[in-house]
């Protein structure tokens, strides 16, 4: 067994022991654009889904500059043997999305056995334990609309899956959150 193979299954094991607490399951996105069909006109699109388990954590106030690294960035701690898409080990890239926050830069440690991922934005877990999310946009007449991608002034709704609660608010570019009903 290799250095790289007795770090993972040591931090595999404290994953799943000691740091169990810290520990959360997530699931990430890239889209990858393809070649332009002629005949068609389009440019198709391939949407690859990956899942993992990871430590999310701030950064210090050394490693922030503002700049670079800002006070609001995550980082996020994975284990590279748990990074999978359809049971495969999967590379993360700058571009792809965790959880609904942007991978700004990929790093790992120097025995290649887990990546370091800074991310940008805010966290919303695809799911929740028991909650579900879904996004759309109440339109002047008091119509409501589904969204496929939250933006600007969409309503984002929580649902308890065992339909005991619910509540909304506004989600807004600015990374804001307006809680309660449509004005």
């Amino acid at each position: 067994m290799g250095l790289r193979d007795k770090i993972q299954s040591k931090v595999a094991a404290a994953f799943s022991r000691q740091l169990a607490d810290a520990v959360s399951a997530f699931s990430g996105v890239r889209e990858v654009v393809g070649e332009y069909d002629p005949a068609t006109g389009t440019t198709p699109a391939e949407t690859i889904h990956y899942t993992g388990r990871g430590v999310f954590g701030g950064y210090s106030t050394l490693e922030i500059d503002e700049q670079h690294i800002l006070s609001s960035d995550t980082k996020l701690t994975v284990l590279q043997s748990e990074l999978l898409q359809g049971g495969q080990p999967f590379l993360p890239q700058v571009g792809d999305e965790i959880d609904g926050m942007r991978v700004e830069r990929v790093g790992q440690d120097p025995a290649g056995a887990t990546w370091s991922l800074q991310c940008r934005g805010t966290r919303i877990p695809a799911l929740l334990n028991d909650w579900l999310l879904y996004s759309g946009v109440w339109d002047d007449s008091g119509t409501w609309s589904d969204a496929e991608a939250w933006s600007d002034g969409d309503v984002v709704n929580w649902a308890l899956l065992s339909g005991i609660w619910n509540d909304s608010g506004e989600w807004h570019d600015n990374q804001e959150w307006n809680d309660g009903q449509h004005q």
